[in-house]
């Protein structure tokens, strides 16, 4: 009766330890399950706020892009008006000074023939001057900021010799010197002025979106064919 009582009580233990385990692992699948369920809540939410804020920034990024690009191309367009309108300024016979003199030197008997060329209109820098001080020109290659700064201020000094010519009542020598130094200044006016023209049509090419820019080549290349 004694080893009956014995072995119920074994099984008995046997069964709550059997019991206690499986409570033990449904426990912990149960913690697996809501710990791996939290992590997934927790990546879905995340994805939930980023990913939108995420595709505003990208958007606010794109609009800023196509607002700077829209921006050069305008400057490019400006510039290239007032390039042009320095040439043909250049290139105008009506506000040109030609003639020429023989200058005695007081160290030699032979005298120099000397030559004066150069134009007397006042360029107009405005478009240039706008954008320098719009902070804008930074958006520009330094290859292209080096040859416009040097054309603009090659054409502000011929403004400022022109103006201080028209101040003398009558010819000195001083007016002759800044006359002579026209003349020079004209000649390396005219080969910036080809760079510089250059220079704005590259910038505004490298502006255009690249799917533009495709249509505008096959455009281009479909008028060639049929002409």
């Amino acid at each position: 009766m004694a080893q009956n009582t014995t072995a119920d009580t074994e099984n008995s233990s046997n069964t709550v330890i059997h019991e206690l385990r499986e409570i033990k692992a449904s426990l912990i699948e149960e913690s697996s399950s809501a710990f791996w369920s939290d992590i997934r809540d927790t990546i879905l939410s995340v994805l939930g706020i980023g990913v939108p804020v995420i595709i505003a920034i990208y958007l606010f990024w794109l609009d800023q892009e196509t607002k700077r690009k829209h921006t050069i191309q305008r400057s490019c367009d400006t510039l290239l008006r007032e390039l042009g309108q320095a040439g043909e300024s250049f290139q105008n016979d009506e506000t040109r000074i030609r003639r020429s003199y023989f200058d005695r030197s007081p160290l030699s008997d032979v005298p120099t023939f000397r030559e004066i060329d150069y134009n007397s209109a006042i360029i107009v820098t405005d478009a240039y001057d706008s954008i320098l001080h719009s902070a804008f020109f930074t958006e520009f290659s330094s290859d292209t900021q080096h040859i416009l700064s040097t054309f603009y201020d090659r054409i502000k000094m011929h403004n400022r010799l022109i103006l201080s010519i028209s101040q003398f009542e009558e010819p000195t020598q001083k007016m002759l010197e800044y006359e002579l130094y026209l003349t020079k200044l004209e000649q390396d006016i005219t080969t910036a002025l080809f760079q510089s023209l250059e220079r704005a049509r590259i910038e505004r090419l490298a502006s255009i979106p690249r799917s533009r820019l495709k249509r505008i080549v096959r455009l281009k290349g479909n008028l060639n064919h049929l002409s």
